[in-house]
This record gives structure tokens, C-alpha cells and sequence, in this order.
């Protein structure tokens, strides 16, 4: 009687989302009247779609909505995507950005890189990787929505110069530019016990009294 009753469950799944009667085996069907479940009465299911109320309402309706639903709302999303990848081409296309400026990155501006190619809808920018990049000067294809240009200034980078900045901790560190690839450096310092460190940072990193 497990068996059955299992197999009725598994039937009455189907028939809340959407199958037939016709499409249910005889052994389903079986099973299902052997625990006093009528294929063909909706209100013995033992199941039924989230918007049907077991009285009748048709969970196949319920299950055709939903898929309404869901289709609109992927639509919705297309939509949008093409909307912004049209709006990421004409930017291009007017040069709202151009090879060798400065930008920074996202809504906040966490990190900032240098444009080095146009794409189609996108723009390729060097800047400092995350930990999957070991924090090491990448370039990475992003659309220029997502890019504000930041003016241009004489850069406080200079190799061989003392440099004050925050570390990826929040430490305040002391060190020198060792190399510089336009608002990225990188930094030879000493930890508080000694140990050499190097690694690459960018201006956003500076220390205020840097500036």
C-alpha cells in the first residue's frame, strides 16, 4: 500500500501541474483511485497548483497563468538587456569615453583603471583584479554605464617615491612606488614586524595626507 500511495502522490503532482488524464498511465491511474483520488473530479486531487482553492478552480489554468507570468517577465528582461547594450553602443559611438582616460568603477567608484580599447558595447579597462586575480593588474571588458571619467590631473605617482596608503586590511602603510601604470602602483613597504611586501594598488588607495 506504501507503493500505491506513493504512486498516487507522484500522479497527483502531475495533475497539479498541468497533465492530463490522458497522459497518466493505467497503473497512475489506478493508484490514484485506489486511495479515492477521481483523475477526473479536481476537487479529490491530492494536490493542486498554488492559485487553485481544491474547489474546482482548474489547476491547469492556474499552471497556464503562471507560465504567462513567467514569460512576461523574461520578456520584460530581454527587453532590457537590449535596452541597455543599445545604450552602451551609442555612448561608444559618441564617444562618451576614449582610450586612455580614467575611470572609475561602479555606482561607488571602488576601484579606477584606464581605458585601453573601445569594444562594441563595451569597454575594456586595466585595473587592479580582485583575490581571483591575486590583486594583479587585469583588463576587463565593462560597459560604460558602469564607468565614470574621472578628470584629468597630474598624477601623485612618481616610481621611486615615497608613497602613504591604506592596505587592502585598512593599515595605513608607508612604502615606496616601485612601479606605476596610470592610477595603479606598486608598493614596496615593510609590515610592523619586518617582513617586505609588495603588491599593486590605485589612487583610491592614498592616504588623505597623500593627495
Amino acid at each position: 500500500m506504501d507503493i500505491v500511495e506513493d504512486l498516487a502522490f507522484r500522479a497527483s503532482k502531475e495533475l497539479a501541474r498541468g497533465t492530463t488524464v490522458e497522459e497518466l498511465s493505467s497503473v497512475e491511474i489506478g493508484a490514484l483511485r485506489t486511495v479515492g483520488v477521481n483523475p477526473e473530479e479536481h476537487w479529490t486531487w491530492y494536490l493542486h497548483a498554488e492559485e487553485c482553492d481544491g474547489s474546482g478552480n482548474s489547476c491547469i489554468e492556474g499552471a497556464a497563468n503562471r507560465t504567462v507570468e513567467q514569460f512576461e517577465i523574461r520578456e520584460s528582461r530581454r527587453h532590457a538587456r537590449r535596452e541597455f547594450v543599445s545604450a552602451a553602443k551609442e555612448l561608444i559611438r559618441i564617444r562618451a569615453v576614449n582610450v586612455g582616460d580614467a575611470v572609475q568603477v561602479g555606482p561607488y567608484g571602488s576601484r579606477v583603471g584606464t581605458v585601453v580599447a573601445l569594444l562594441r558595447s563595451r569597454v575594456r579597462v586595466r585595473l587592479i583584479g580582485y583575490r581571483a586575480d591575486d590583486y594583479l593588474p587585469v583588463e576587463k571588458p565593462i560597459h560604460p554605464q558602469n564607468l565614470t571619467v574621472v578628470p584629468a590631473s597630474a598624477s601623485p605617482l612618481s616610481v621611486g617615491e615615497p608613497v602613504r596608503f591604506v592596505d587592502r586590511g585598512g593599515h595605513i602603510r608607508n612604502g615606496v612606488d616601485a612601479e606605476v601604470d596610470g592610477p595603479m602602483f606598486r608598493a614596496d613597504y615593510l609590515l610592523a614586524s619586518g617582513a617586505s611586501r609588495s603588491g599593486w594598488f590605485d589612487t583610491l588607495n592614498l592616504a588623505p595626507e597623500h593627495h
